[in-house]
């Protein structure tokens, strides 16, 4: 009896522990795009001494660029889930696979003649290009209301470390990142 009351008690302990690391049912909700550019430009700030005016103007650059690519990202995904499902349907060696060789496309030439995957891949190509492109605006006009002292700090913080551009040693894939900034020590 005592073994049961015990066991009873030491199971109920291990499941009450699971239930509490489950989050409470609480689920993830991503950041709006006024929010990913507030906690973006604190970060800036923190890293350069953003003075309000700079501040209020990287805000509306993060937040439009966001905003932009959010929209885009929705397309992307559509593109890429259709990417899949002509896959699944139009495979030339789904009928005849002994027969079929795998040839990759070289440089400058079509994957297949009218092929609808090779135009799902350039619809991605292009919305890639354009999410890039947004991003590389919001970045030259972030560069363009900084300091030149600030732009000194902010070149030198975007270098890549002792293992690249996103290894090496450090706190996580990004490395240890200046000071506040990019996971690195506070």
């Amino acid at each position: 009896m005592k073994k049961r009351i015990i066991l009873f008690l030491l199971t109920s302990a291990f499941t009450t522990s699971l239930l509490f690391g489950q989050g409470g049912g609480k689920t993830f909700t991503p950041p709006t795009p006024a929010q990913a550019a507030a906690n973006q430009v604190a970060r800036l700030t923190k890293l350069l001494g953003l003075n309000s005016t700079q501040v209020t103007a990287a805000t509306a650059i993060f937040t439009t660029s966001i905003t932009a690519n959010q929209g885009l990202q929705s397309n992307l995904q559509a593109a890429r889930t259709q990417v899949q499902t002509d896959m699944q349907k139009t495979s030339p060696c789904a009928s005849t696979p002994p027969a079929c060789t795998i040839t990759p496309p070289s440089p400058g030439s079509t994957l297949l003649p009218n092929s609808t995957i090779e135009t799902d891949v350039k619809n991605i190509i292009a919305i890639e290009t354009t999410m890039a492109m947004t991003s590389a605006w919001a970045q030259e006009q972030f560069y363009g209301i900084l300091s030149s002292e600030q732009q000194t700090t902010y070149n030198t913080s975007r270098t890549p470390g002792p293992g690249g551009w996103g290894g090496g040693p450090g706190r996580g894939p990004m490395g240890p990142g200046p000071q506040g900034f990019r996971g690195g020590p506070r």
